[in-house]
């Protein structure tokens, strides 16, 4: 059974997203399962074929899929309800606030109060606060 956590409805977004993928992917694999049989009748390559597929499947997931979705609904949830002027690349360093992935969610609604120019800097201060999860690069 498939659960759905988060925080945001951009993270919510993406998660059902991704699940579509995931849907849809093994439909395709069990249309092909079907049109393999009736041209071949072979069970055995059958078989290998959509463990494979199911291998690549999950290897795309892992590689492409799965690490943008955390840093692109924090992108999202910066930029659109914050107002916050980021690029993706600070959004995917800021993208722990929003995941809740230390066990707590920050929604940081006082930053919509800010002047615009004070946003992106009192975000960065904010994770400034976690640095085991927030690394900067020394200069």
């Amino acid at each position: 059974m498939f659960s759905i956590s988060y925080t945001t409805g951009f993270h919510r977004d993406l998660q059902v997203l991704n699940m579509f993928f995931y849907m849809f992917s093994w439909l395709g694999l069990a249309y092909l399962g079907e049109v393999y049989i009736k041209l071949y009748s072979e069970t055995f390559s059958l078989i290998l074929s959509i463990v494979l597929s199911a291998g690549i499947i999950a290897y795309l997931e892992i590689k492409f899929i799965y690490p943008i979705i955390n840093p692109l609904a924090a992108f999202l949830y910066l930029r659109l309800p914050l107002r916050t002027k980021v690029n993706f690349a600070e959004a995917k360093k800021l993208s722990f606030l929003f995941s809740g992935e230390m066990g707590k969610w920050y929604p940081l609604e006082i930053v919509r109060n800010l002047p615009k120019e004070k946003r992106r800097e009192y975000v960065f201060n904010f994770a400034r606060q976690f640095p085991f999860y927030f690394r900067e690069k020394r200069r």
